[in-house]
């Protein structure tokens, strides 16, 4: 009869480890595999004068071909042309927790706009706040390793929107 599951006593052990936190010293590094670039969750211990760092699980790369049992392959999912990046439940808030969540020089937010939208030096809701958020919307834009466009939209929900995303119209 064939096996229904790969993961060990081990990998439980490991994984009961990193979900835990009373263990401090689990890290992500960076590394290879095959030559080809990725990260690993890790236990660093010390070693004498140094550390040791041991592999616990490591992140899929493009070179890997994973299966299921039955050896079919297992797709990647197709990357979204959308993303929220913040919900409805920061309110008011909104920009201020989209400064401090994404780095705004790869949005293109100059320093003078995250002043105001930060609420300096009168707080949010200042004179000038909903023309900048305004002008933040309509003027932000990154671009991701692919050199695909990402725009802001914001629906209640803040979203990262790409540029070949196709927005249906709803009746």
């Amino acid at each position: 009869m064939q096996k229904l599951t790969n993961i060990t006593e081990e990998h439980k052990r490991w994984f009961a480890a990193i979900s835990s936190p009373e263990h401090t010293n689990i890290a992500l590094v960076s590394c290879f595999v095959d030559g080809a670039p990725t990260a690993a969750i890790a236990v660093v211990t010390e070693d004498g004068p140094g550390y040791k760092v041991t592999p616990l699980f490591v992140a899929i790369t493009s070179e890997m071909i994973l299966t299921d049992h039955e050896g079919v392959r297992v797709e990647e999912p197709e990357q979204s042309t959308i993303e929220c990046l913040v919900d409805s439940a920061a309110g008011i808030y909104t920009a201020q927790a989209f400064l401090t969540r994404y780095d705004m020089t790869l949005w293109g937010v100059s320093e003078e706009d995250q002043k105001i939208l930060r609420g300096e030096p009168n707080g949010v809701g200042s004179e000038h706040y909903d023309e900048t958020w305004a002008r933040v919307l309509d003027t932000a834009e990154t671009t991701d390793a692919e050199g695909k466009k990402w725009w802001l939209h914001q629906d209640c929900d803040l979203f990262a929107v790409r540029e070949d995303h196709d927005f249906e119209e709803v009746e």
